[in-house]
């Protein structure tokens, strides 16, 4: 720290910190109590400086948004960013090119873990947001410094909507068909009611067609024939699962 900005911290706090201090935290959510109260005290730039003279180095990329959570709102610090929700984060075009297997195995499925499906809600469904409703697992070991790989989306426990799901299938074409309905409202293709043509018309550049966006499309022609229009609920999760079930013919 800047030698200046650390008599100025000392100032206001009333004490300094020691030497060996310097670098000792390794784990941001076992932060002292005692730390957090001093940095409270300080204004934002001496606090920056607070948290980075005590955090350990492999921890300085963390400490902005450690500095937002806590010290500034106050979040409890053994459970700041502590457990993650995953789900796959293909985009529609993907999902209807893959198998449901393919869809999830970016998540690592452990055997006997519980699937659910992030709440859909039509407010996210009008905006575009894709991951709207799509199959989710909860890894509450996962810490702050959990990086998702390659298609997948990780999401904070807290304020996330889940709904548990029995059949994961079933949730995934669910959400395949959510994902589809959005692409087809933008291009004004709600009217087809053949699943290849509605799959090719909105994605012209799908180089091949799995089970899993066929049975999908079906389901969403299924609702669009079958019940009345309601903007209130999410397309896709209004029908009943047998629409979503495996059938001989998906051509």
């Amino acid at each position: 720290m800047d030698n200046i900005l650390f008599e100025r911290m000392s100032e206001v706090l009333g004490w300094r910190p020691e030497a060996n201090d310097e670098a000792s935290v390794t784990d941001l959510n076992a932060f002292p109590a005692t730390l957090i109260e001093a940095a409270r005290q300080l204004d934002p730039v001496l606090a920056q400086g607070f948290v980075r003279y005590f955090a350990s180095t492999d921890n300085l990329e963390f400490i902005p948004g450690f500095i937002e959570d806590v010290v500034e709102h106050g979040e409890e610090v053994s459970g700041w960013r502590r457990g993650r929700i995953l789900v796959p984060g293909f985009l529609p075009r993907s999902l209807v090119q893959l198998e449901v297997e393919k869809i999830i195995a970016p998540l690592v499925p452990a055997a006997g873990e519980t699937w659910y499906h992030l709440r859909p809600r039509r407010d996210y469904w009008d905006a575009g947001e894709f991951l709207n409703g799509a199959p989710a697992v909860i890894r509450p070991n996962l810490n702050y410094r959990y990086f998702p790989s390659e298609n997948v989306r990780d999401l904070l426990m807290p304020g996330t909507e889940l709904n548990r799901d029995v059949d994961l299938k079933i949730a995934t074409r669910r959400w395949t068909a959510s994902t589809l309905a959005r692409a087809a409202m933008s291009r004004n293709l709600l009217s087809i009611r053949e699943a290849i043509k509605l799959l090719r018309a909105c994605f012209p550049d799908a180089n091949q067609l799995s089970t899993n966006g066929l049975v999908a499309a079906r389901g969403l022609i299924q609702e669009l024939s079958c019940l009345p229009e309601n903007n209130a609920e999410v397309p896709g999760f209004r029908g009943p699962d047998d629409w979503y079930q495996d059938q001989v013919d998906v051509r």
